[in-house]
């Protein structure tokens, strides 16, 4: 009986002790899919994209996963995201991810033109962006020219101006162009074409007095614009004549 008696301490130091940690849940979720990302300013971004949490108890808990931090994707810079997930025995995961902002691979031209009475400010006025050193005398950009849009877009932008005079060109790769503005004249009268000094002999070699008379617009040459990456330029106009 003594023997007996003696088991039976034994056995309850077993249970305590012999199981390990009691059954009690030490081990954290795992964090999957955290990794760094960069983005374009304005382009989409969701943290949690490809991110998933499971733990050996609670299962999936990845709609329990929490971000610390903030973010602009309206400006360049890097960002650090705690991504966070704690199980129900309070058992926390956490992984860091930079997110860098990077500006935009394009530019974008934008401003106003103001008109006089043989102007009309509506769908058919027309802001230009011709990259330098074009073929004017290629027949896709004759017809560009004219007021037709082409498959072949040439490395060419195009955009109606508001009836407030407004106009944006987004997207842009950066390069040198030629700035066009197009207005329909209302009383089918032609007006010279305005071409800066520099470049007169770069369009008199390309007959562009020659499509000025095929068109259905006015057209002027304003001056040339660099485009960079990132960068806004603003360009006025007076469409007086």
């Amino acid at each position: 009986m003594k023997r007996i008696k003696f088991l039976v301490p034994a056995l309850a130091l077993f249970v305590l002790f012999g199981c390990g940690n009691g059954g009690m849940d030490e081990e954290a979720p795992v964090l999957d899919g955290v990794q760094d990302t960069a983005v374009t300013v304005g382009e989409d971004f969701d943290p949690l994209q490809g991110v998933t949490a499971t733990d050996d108890i609670d299962g999936d808990l990845t709609e329990a996963i929490s971000i610390e931090g903030t973010y602009d994707l309206e400006a360049e810079g890097e960002y650090d995201l705690v991504l966070k997930v704690v199980d129900q025995a309070g058992n926390e995961s956490s992984q860091t991810m930079k997110l860098t902002v990077n500006g935009s691979p394009y530019g974008t031209v934008s401003g106003n033109i103001t008109y006089n009475e043989m102007s009309t400010p509506d769908t058919d006025s027309r802001v230009l962006l011709i990259p330098q050193g074009v073929d004017f005398n290629d027949t896709d950009m004759t017809l560009y020219l004219n007021g037709f849009k082409t498959d072949d877009q040439l490395g060419v932008y195009s955009t109606n101006v508001d009836v407030d005079g407004n106009y944006e060109l987004a997207g842009v790769e950066p390069g040198d162009y030629f700035i066009f503005v197009q207005s329909e004249n209302t009383q089918n009268e032609f007006v010279d074409m305005e071409i800066p000094a520099e470049f007169s002999e770069v369009f008199s070699e390309n007959n562009i007095q020659t499509l000025l008379v095929n068109a259905s617009f006015n057209k002027g040459i304003i001056e040339t614009i660099t485009i960079e990456a990132g960068q806004d330029s603003d360009f006025n106009y007076d469409f007086g004549y």
